[in-house]
């Protein structure tokens, strides 16, 4: 994941691009890994932990129909949250996040491991859904490597 993490800053240093998070079950992992790279203040931003529904909806926007209609842990959910993360910090890019990780709190259409992972930046938004098996911790950690890991092939294929 090191190196995913140092190639995304690379190519955000060298386009002069930015970049924030919005995350739910990850709990700020994906902003901690971003930020353990030395220079990363040059392009990221911020994050926001929206763990409440309350701060999905009053921080990042997300609409109260979405919550209500689709829910916390839905693929309208994180790409709301995404774009309101990118608006909210003026960033060129946001990466967001929402699941389940267990071990708990899972139903029979959305069972634990289910993770929402949003891509947003300029001229797209690619978002993606997912069972990961594991531990709580261990669901963390993959979302997290499987998002970092997306990012920098949009980013390399993208942007080059």
């Amino acid at each position: 994941m090191d190196k995913a993490v140092e190639e995304i800053g690379q190519i955000l240093s060298r386009k002069n691009l930015t970049l924030c998070t919005a995350e739910s079950f990850t709990s700020g992992k994906i902003a901690a890994t971003i930020t353990s790279i030395p220079g990363a203040s040059e392009y990221f931003k911020g994050g926001i932990v929206a763990y409440a529904e309350e701060i999905k909806q009053n921080i990042l926007g997300v609409d109260s129909k979405t919550l209500e209609e689709k829910g916390a842990v839905h693929v309208n959910t994180v790409i709301e949250m995404a774009k309101g993360a990118a608006d909210l910090m003026n960033a060129d890019y946001a990466l967001a996040t929402t699941g389940l990780s267990g071990p708990g709190g899972g139903t029979a259409e959305t069972p634990v491991g289910t993770v929402y992972l949003a891509i947003y930046g300029p001229g797209f938004l690619n978002s993606y859904s997912d069972v990961i098996d594991g531990s709580r911790e261990e669901v963390v950690e993959k979302a997290t490597a499987l998002i970092l890991n997306r990012f920098r092939n949009i980013l390399t294929n993208w942007t080059e």
